[in-house]
């Protein structure tokens, strides 16, 4: 679980901070005007090394991340509760996309989108 800023621009930042990484899982939902806290996953190569140093890197550019690797019930639940109900009424309107799946795809998403929309829920799991 990663903290990050609610404003625009901060989801996308997240995924290039992520480095060139496979994200396998991302989810989201806005909660407040402050605060946003998203469930990721992403494919690590070197193993727990790799995720220990990235989790360092995050905490290290002002992310607060909670590790659920070992937890899978969290991982199980959180998935779909992240954010939780949104104080306020939005004005929302839900779309689905499809893209192909491959490192960065997710960022060039974003990118594509750009800074027009705010997102306010957003599911992502990578089904091979």
């Amino acid at each position: 679980m990663i903290g990050i800023p609610e404003r625009p621009g901060s989801f996308r930042r997240l995924c290039y901070d992520l480095g060139p990484r496979l994200i396998t899982e991302f989810n989201y939902r806005y909660a407040d005007n402050d605060d946003a806290f998203v469930f990721a996953g992403v494919q690590l190569k070197k193993g727990v090394a790799e995720k220990d140093t990235l989790i360092a890197q995050l905490i290290e550019k002002g992310y607060d991340v909670t590790d659920l690797s070992n937890d899978d019930i969290a991982k199980m639940h959180i998935r779909y509760m992240v954010g939780g109900q949104s104080p306020v009424k939005l004005s929302e309107r839900v779309f689905q996309f499809e893209f192909p799946e491959y490192p960065g795809a997710l960022e060039k998403f974003l990118e594509t989108l750009g800074e027009e929309w705010n997102i306010t829920l957003f599911h992502y799991r990578n089904h091979g």
